[in-house]
Parts: structure tokens; sequence; C-alpha cells
């Protein structure tokens, strides 16, 4: 539905490479790694750290 209303979507995923996920994105996480818990890990502090931007960004 973002794509569709012109919004760029950032995408968070793991496993495969070229995955569909991947492929919808303008910019793309990627975690190279088969394993559930770290890629999920990883993606978590991703969006920790997008959020303490956005709020650094907020408050001056």
């Amino acid at each position: 539905m973002a794509l569709y209303k012109g919004c760029k979507l950032i995408t968070l995923s793991g496993f495969e490479e070229n995955n569909a996920l991947c492929l919808l994105g303008h910019i793309n996480f990627y975690v190279p790694s088969f394993s559930y818990g770290l890629v999920e890990i990883i993606h978590q502090a991703i969006c920790h750290s997008i959020i303490d931007i956005l709020i650094e960004c907020k408050n001056g």
C-alpha cells in the first residue's frame, strides 16, 4: 500500500540475499545470516537507532 501511495519503503530482512522483500525497498537493511534470533536482534537495534535519531532531531 505504501508504494501505491508513492511512499518510500524501508525493508528489514535476513536469510536469502535476493529475497522478495529486498526487491521492494528503496532502502534495505539485509542481515546475511540464517540465524533467526540474530537477524531479529540486529533488526531491533536498527529500529531503536532510527527512533533515537528521530527523537534527537525533534528535540534539537
